[in-house]
């Protein structure tokens, strides 16, 4: 994939599955870490059609509503370099028409500028769709699709590379161990025995998630099996199953959990919520009671953390000012 990626007149696609950490692939090309951009195409559905084309391309001043300056787009500040986009099968198709053009004839044009722009700019593009499928159902184009697909690369499930799973448990762990100060914390031996038995629905995503709470919830040297809450042999029917996400309306806070980490889990609402409680409660004994620390850990908002903290108070749990 390194070599591939590296060589300078390829455009790489990446085919991954949700979980994968597609953007630290990218960044595997020494000319991306030269000279870059990087655009989440699903990003782009919900803004104008004029501000779409801005982002990418360009725009001169005066050239729509709220163009004050001058703007250069993606391709530009790429030029010599590579850009990223990821989750193209997102691009509305508008955009697919002129990035198709920009890849034939290596030019641009800013919005209001009759002037072409010369680029070289080499493309990685990341998606999780199945493009193929996309062009028979007419919403991705065939010819933008060839275009891309120089050198696709499928990034498997993660339960399918197991020899992977072990190594990228202990990046995670010397990642989260130093947040709390923990830098002697180990993996034990009946944590080394279960990690590669289980599934991974959620594929890297959920291993790190698991590390990290685990690192949270080990008090002694080593991270065990029951530190992990995940079952082996739940893993059989984990194909099947999904993330459940849980999301406060009040302050939009997502926090997902898999239904088959737990070997008797009941997925109640009362008991997800409690261990939420017990989590984010730990979080901040082990960050000495500082809301910035323990949010940065946490990944949700000091917003929707005073909100929690004030419902636990107010349901009579203890909590520290």
């Amino acid at each position: 994939m390194r070599a591939r990626s590296e060589d300078r007149y390829q455009r790489v696609n990446y085919w991954w599955l949700r979980g994968w950490k597609r953007n630290h692939c990218a960044s595997h090309s020494s000319h991306l870490q030269t000279c870059c951009g990087s655009l989440c195409c699903s990003q782009l559905r919900s803004d104008s059609r004029y501000a779409l084309e801005s982002i990418l391309f360009g725009h001169e001043k005066g050239s729509f509503t709220g163009a004050t300056k001058s703007q250069s787009g993606k391709f530009e500040q790429a030029d010599g370099g590579t850009l990223f986009l990821d989750e193209i099968g997102e691009m509305p198709a508008p955009l697919q028409a002129k990035l198709l053009r920009v890849l034939q004839d290596k030019l641009v044009e800013r919005l209001g500028s009759p002037e072409p722009i010369k680029v070289d700019v080499r493309i990685i593009a990341a998606t999780n769709r199945n493009l193929e499928e996309q062009v028979k159902e007419g919403r991705f184009r065939e010819d933008l699709y060839f275009r891309l697909a120089v050198f696709p690369i499928h990034i498997p499930e993660l339960h399918k590379r197991a020899g992977d799973i072990l190594p990228l448990a202990e990046f995670f762990l010397k990642r989260y161990r130093l947040n709390i100060g923990r830098d002697d914390l180990v993996f034990g031996s009946s944590a080394l025995a279960v990690l590669p038995t289980y599934h991974w629905p959620g594929n890297v995503r959920e291993l790190e998630n698991i590390i990290q709470r685990a690192v949270l919830l080990c008090d002694g040297d080593a991270i065990e099996a029951e530190h992990l809450e995940i079952s082996p042999l739940a893993s059989s029917n984990a194909s099947g199953s999904s993330l459940q996400s849980r999301e406060n309306p009040q302050n939009g806070t997502n926090i997902a959990s898999n239904s088959m980490t737990q070997p008797n889990a009941v997925g109640s609402a009362s008991d997800m919520n409690s261990v939420e409680r017990e989590h984010i409660l730990k979080v901040l004994a082990q960050v000495g009671g500082s809301r910035s620390k323990a949010v940065q850990i946490l990944g949700i908002s000091e917003r929707a953390l005073r909100y929690k903290l004030k419902s636990y108070k107010e349901a009579g749990f203890e909590v520290d000012k």
